[in-house]
C-alpha cells in the first residue's frame, strides 16, 4: 500500500520519466545484480576457505605442547650425561688453574655439549673461551690458529688424556664405571647457540645498567631539589631572625 501511495504522489507530482532516465534504471538493476553476484560469489568462496581452514590438521592441533613422556631408562640417560658433563667441565677449570693445560690465552676452554655416541663411549664438545671468541678485533685466521694450538694439547701432549683419567677418578667414586671420555671441536650450530646466548645477556646487561643510570639521575634530581628547599628555608629563617 505504501509503494502504491508513493508511486501515485510521485506520477501526481513530477513530469513523466524520459527514455534516458529508463536507461539508466535498467543500468543501475544490471549493476546491482552483477555486485550480487559478486557478493554471492564471495561469500561462497569465504565459506569454503572457512571450511578449509576448519578441516586443516593444523587448526585442529592443540595450542598446547605435550610433554614428552620419558621411561626410566631415559631419564637414567640423562641425568647420567648430565653428571659426566659437570663434571668435566669442572675438572677442566682445576686441570686449567693447577696444571695449566686445557687452557688458551689464561683462560680455559669451555665444555659445550656432551653426546653418548655408545654404551661406553661419551663425546664432548669443547670451544674457545669467550674471550676470545666473542673478541671482534681478533682475525678469524687468528682464531683458527689458537683452535690448533689447543688441539695439540689434547691430542700430542696428552691434555685429553688427563682430563679422561681425571673424569673417571670422579665419577668412579659415586656413580661406578663411567664411560670412556674423547674430546672433540665443537659444531656450528652448539658455537652460534653459545654466540647467542651470551648476547642476550650482554643485552640485559646493559638494559640493567641504563635502569640504574636513569634511576640514578632520578635520585640526583630529588636530592637537588631537596638541598635547594633547605637552603631556602634557611635563608627565611636567617631573615626572620634580621627582622626581630
Amino acid at each position: 500500500f505504501s509503494s502504491e501511495t508513493s508511486a501515485m504522489e510521485f506520477t501526481s507530482t513530477s513530469t513523466p520519466p524520459s527514455s534516458s532516465s529508463d536507461n539508466n534504471t535498467s543500468n543501475l538493476i544490471q549493476r546491482n545484480k552483477a555486485i550480487a553476484d559478486v557478493i554471492r560469489l564471495g561469500l561462497k568462496h569465504l565459506n569454503q576457505t572457512a571450511l578449509d581452514i576448519q578441516n586443516s590438521p593444523h587448526t585442529k592441533k592443540s595450542l598446547f605442547q605435550k610433554e614428552e613422556t620419558l621411561t626410566i631408562k631415559e631419564h637414567k640417560t640423562i641425568a647420567k650425561e648430565h653428571r659426566i658433563l659437570r663434571t668435566a667441565q669442572q675438572c677442566v677449570m682445576e686441570l686449567a688453574q693447577n696444571k695449566g693445560i686445557l687452557k688458551i690465552r689464561g683462560d680455559a676452554i669451555l665444555i659445550l655439549d656432551l653426546k653418548m655416541t655408545s654404551h661406553r663411549t661419551a663425546t664432548l664438545y669443547w670451544s674457545l673461551p669467550t674471550s676470545i671468541l666473542l673478541d671482534e678485533d681478533m682475525p678469524n685466521l687468528e682464531k683458527q690458529y689458537l683452535e690448533f694450538k689447543v688441539h695439540q694439547q689434547i691430542e700430542d701432549k696428552g691434555a685429553g688424556r688427563q682430563l679422561a683419567v681425571l673424569v673417571h677418578q670422579r665419577m668412579s667414586k659415586k656413580y661406578g664405571y663411567p664411560p670412556r671420555i674423547r674430546l672433540e671441536p665443537a659444531k656450528d650450530d652448539q658455537l652460534l647457540e653459545l654466540l647467542q646466548r651470551y648476547s642476550d645477556w650482554n643485552k640485559e646487561v646493559k638494559e640493567a645498567e641504563a635502569d640504574f643510570e636513569s634511576e640514578r639521575q632520578d635520585l640526583d634530581e630529588v636530592d637537588n631539589d631537596f638541598d635547594e628547599g633547605d637552603e631556602g628555608g634557611q635563608q627565611d629563617s636567617s631573615q626572620r631572625s634580621l627582622y626581630r
